[in-house]
């Protein structure tokens, strides 16, 4: 019985992820992300924290 009951929990289990797992990555493949995107952002995330640094030292208390 619970030999039963493990294999029912781990079937559930894993349609339940795959569903997941689905729905998590659908928008991801409508976006066509690009493959330089993550050094983009991290790009993006620099020139941000130079901005900040740089008000920061003006004194305006780092607001952009």
């Amino acid at each position: 019985m619970v030999d039963q009951a493990r294999g029912t929990l781990a079937r559930r289990l894993t349609t339940l992820m795959g569903a997941e797992r689905a729905r998590y990555l659908a928008p991801a493949a409508q976006w066509e992300l690009k493959p330089d995107a993550p050094d983009q952002l991290r790009q993006a995330a620099r020139r941000v924290d130079d901005l900040r640094f740089a008000a920061a030292k003006k004194g305006t208390g780092g607001h952009l």
